[in-house]
């Protein structure tokens, strides 16, 4: 077994668990948006601060992505011509690569639940939107129908007798 194969080895368990920690990351801001999203009244401002986050998160898990590629292109190799020297980390790199995999798909299903929760929500506010511009033009319209009623027209008064 090779030291430099052994380090890169290390590199690429060290970055899957870095992407585990980042995924974790997501599905707490995914739950902090869903628990947003079912309050009465959505403070916008901390639903904008979970999407910076997540953000982050995803640029980060992008340059993990590429390293983790470029490290496994120089061992891959190695991996292949000599399995049973390397089972035990293949074994582990597996493990990791499962984990990373279960967890994308509930980032997946809570974005799926979350993105349908805010078009309910934005529905409901386009609703209460018009609502309120009905009931505006509503009170216009009767605040200028009343204003008729109270315009006495000009009277002529005949004071001859």
């Amino acid at each position: 077994m090779q030291n430099s194969e052994q380090n890169y080895l290390v590199i690429l368990k060290e970055s899957l668990d870095k992407k585990i920690r980042l995924l974790e990351d997501i599905l707490e801001q995914n739950k902090l948006q869903e628990n947003i999203l079912h309050e009465p009244e959505i403070d916008f401002d901390r639903f904008n601060d979970t999407v910076d986050v997540k953000e982050k998160c995803i640029k980060e898990l992008e340059v993990l992505d590429r390293g983790f590629q470029t490290i496994y292109d120089r061992v891959k190799e190695a991996l292949n011509e000599d399995k049973e020297a390397y089972r035990q980390d293949i074994k582990e790199l597996q493990e990791k690569i499962k984990t990373i995999t279960e967890k994308s798909m509930d980032i997946q299903s809570g974005e799926a639940r979350n993105k349908e929760a805010f078009q309910k929500s934005i529905t409901e506010s386009r609703k209460n939107i018009r609502s309120v511009k009905t009931a505006n033009k509503v009170a216009s319209n009767y605040y200028q129908s009343m204003n008729k009623l109270n315009v006495v027209d000009s009277q002529f008064l005949d004071t001859k007798k």
